[in-house]
């Protein structure tokens, strides 16, 4: 036997003759997925179009894990002949996204005119529908009723003889001690024998994968379990303790965007024959259950074990989400309520089950889920409860703050109209806006570079703006015996309104400041928050053609300054700020009301990654 698997298990080792590549089951699947969505809808629209009087479809947007199965029972629906009592005959059609890319559209408002929307969104789980939740744009599409077409729990995945070696299938790091998040996390963190202490020094250092949780479902939810070990819905000094902990511990040549890349460089490393180099590569990371069944499947000689923690896990729930949207029908509800009654029904369940998903209703295992690939049939912690809309998105720019460099000078609107009241706050636009900032600022780290500038009319003699905080590493100490991060921190607090809005003049001066201080390494961005338009009254200012035009040639050859606007309030003009942050690469953002700002403007400096 190799590694706990029969030894008639054909080799991986090279030998003379040249060998088949193997194609990753789990990469195939999307390309399959593809060919047969594009069939399925044409042959059953020229089915339809045959037999029916009228038609009435349903959109549906899924992610990529269950768009071709959804495919297979549109299939399987349609031969049952579903019409309505006037004798419309109602369809499905299917479409792969990633889900995290719709939740991000869905956050910022759906461009109908460029893309159809979704009528019923299927995300890999619920905590991408709670990320899109947190915009007050998204929030009232997403409802409430969010039915579960199936299931698959996050786990531990880690090479079975490494597994083996701390007992699995009944885990222990140590005696009475069960593996959780956070203990794997306390084991490994100052260990400096590696596998030695456990008798493998041929493995070398323990080395944890992971996967973007920005991006990747299993990522996504292991990290909220680590922000929130003890379930009370926020993150404790601790709990963000064990996320810089991770972040540490990480190998950077297996921290991947995705769980799929993850197990595809476990592939190819596994393709050059040597079990020992396998062990070598990485020794745990979080993925999905089904994506471990899948890549042991696929006939690894070194097979991986799902590890449970034993607090419980967020499953990846794949929420089945009728829209509450403009765009939505009466018709197509009724169509997408019929279709959800058919997935849910026997036969389609048992699909879902020989796919590698649990039972919706007892997470009932399918036949494959067994020991002897990896996995455990019975699951005994319960599913852990979702963190709401806020905390998932703050979980996410805890993290993209902890894992990419920043280099950011933020643009600060102090103009008169910051005094106005925000209607059912009871406070200014000042201070909602400087509370955004603060948690804003929080989440960077003492080694990114921040500065902070405040910006009305004339504040500096002639200039529009004025330097509060120079910009340089937040932790580090200033002539004043503060921190940069406290002066940045008591400066926000200490912003006063007053004259007009310079926005074009700073705009232009705060991208040609980060262009003088520009770091290669680091993500580049001006950062604008704003409650109005452009307006200096008598005085000068660049137009708005020739700023857009220096931010299009400014920069020099490899070089990138992100313009990120935040607006909040009626009177900024979202198309300009649209213009001004695309002509950077980037984004513009805006809070209608300025309830979510601080959500937005982490949003805002968080997801702009270098493109």
């Amino acid at each position: 036997m190799a590694y706990g698997r029969p030894a008639n298990v054909r080799s991986h080792r090279r030998r003379g003759t040249r060998r088949r590549r193997r194609f990753a089951p789990w990469i195939s699947a999307t390309l399959v997925g593809l060919v047969v969505v594009a069939g399925i809808a044409f042959g059953y629209q020229q089915l339809l179009a045959r037999t029916c009087s009228g038609q009435q479809s349903a959109r549906i947007v899924a992610s990529p894990s269950t768009a071709n199965l959804l495919s297979g029972f549109a299939t399987g629906w349609a031969r049952t002949e579903p019409a309505t009592e006037d004798g419309t005959c109602t369809s499905v059609s299917i479409q792969s996204a990633d889900s995290a890319e719709v939740a991000t559209k869905l956050a910022a408002g759906w461009d109908v005119a460029a893309e159809d929307p979704p009528d019923v969104w299927v995300p890999a789980s619920t905590a991408w529908a709670q990320k899109a939740a947190a915009s007050d744009v998204a929030e009232p599409l997403i409802p409430d009723l969010r039915p579960s077409i199936a299931r698959t729990p996050t786990v531990i995945a880690m090479p079975e003889p490494m597994a083996a070696v701390l007992d699995w299938p009944d885990t222990q790091l140590q005696p009475d001690a069960d593996v959780r998040w956070e203990s794997l996390l306390e084991e490994f963190a100052d260990d400096q024998q590696g596998w030695a202490r456990f008798d493998h020094p041929e493995w070398g250092a323990f080395r944890f994968g992971m996967s973007n949780p920005a991006r990747d479902t299993a990522g996504l939810l292991s990290l909220s379990a680590i922000l929130d070990s003890d379930e009370n819905g926020a993150t404790s000094r601790e709990e963000l303790s064990d996320a810089f902990t991770l972040h540490r511990l990480l190998d950077p040549q297996v921290y991947h965007e995705t769980t799929e890349q993850l197990l595809a460089g476990l592939a190819e490393v596994a393709e050059q024959g040597d079990p020992e180099q396998t062990l070598q590569h990485v020794s745990a990371f979080p993925a999905l259950e089904q994506d471990v069944l899948a890549y042991n499947q696929s006939g690894p000689e070194v097979p991986l074990a799902a590890i449970y923690p034993s607090n419980g896990n967020i499953e990846a729930d794949h929420p089945y989400l009728v829209l509450n949207a403009e765009w939505m029908t009466d018709a197509k509800r009724a169509v997408a309520d019929e279709f959800l009654a058919y997935v849910r029904s026997a036969d389609p369940q048992q699909q879902l089950r020989e796919a590698g998903f649990r039972g919706t209703r007892n997470r009932e295992p399918g036949a494959a889920m067994v020991e002897q690939n990896g996995l455990q049939p019975e699951l005994v912690a319960l599913p852990r409860a979702l963190l709401v809309p806020e905390a998932v998105a703050l979980t996410i720019d805890q993290w993209t703050a902890l894992t990419r460099p920043s280099n950011v000078l933020i643009a600060f609107d102090v103009s008169g109209s910051m005094l106005q009241e925000v209607p059912g706050a009871g406070e200014p636009r000042m201070e909602l806006a400087a509370d955004a900032a603060t948690e804003t600022a929080q989440l960077f780290t003492d080694d990114d570079q921040v500065g902070l500038w405040e910006f009305s009319t004339a504040l500096d003699g002639d200039l529009d703006y004025r330097s509060l905080v120079s910009l340089g590493a937040l932790g580090d100490q200033l002539e004043d015996g503060r921190s940069r991060r406290q002066q940045l921190l008591d400066a926000v607090d200490n912003l006063v309104p007053r004259a007009d809005t310079g926005l074009y003049n700073t705009i232009q001066a705060a991208y040609d400041t980060l262009l003088g201080s520009y770091d290669p390494d680091a993500t580049n961005m001006v950062v604008v928050i704003t409650d109005g338009e452009n307006d200096t009254g008598d005085r000068s200012t660049i137009s708005l053609d020739d700023l857009l035009t220096h931010l299009g040639e400014a920069s020099g050859e490899g070089e990138q300054v992100r313009v990120v606007t935040v607006s909040f309030g009626e009177e900024p003009d979202f198309e300009i700020m649209r213009q001004i942050s695309e002509a950077t690469g980037s984004a513009a953002y805006r809070s209608q009301d300025g309830f979510d700002l601080s959500e937005v403007l982490r949003t805002a400096v968080f997801s702009n990654t270098p493109g």
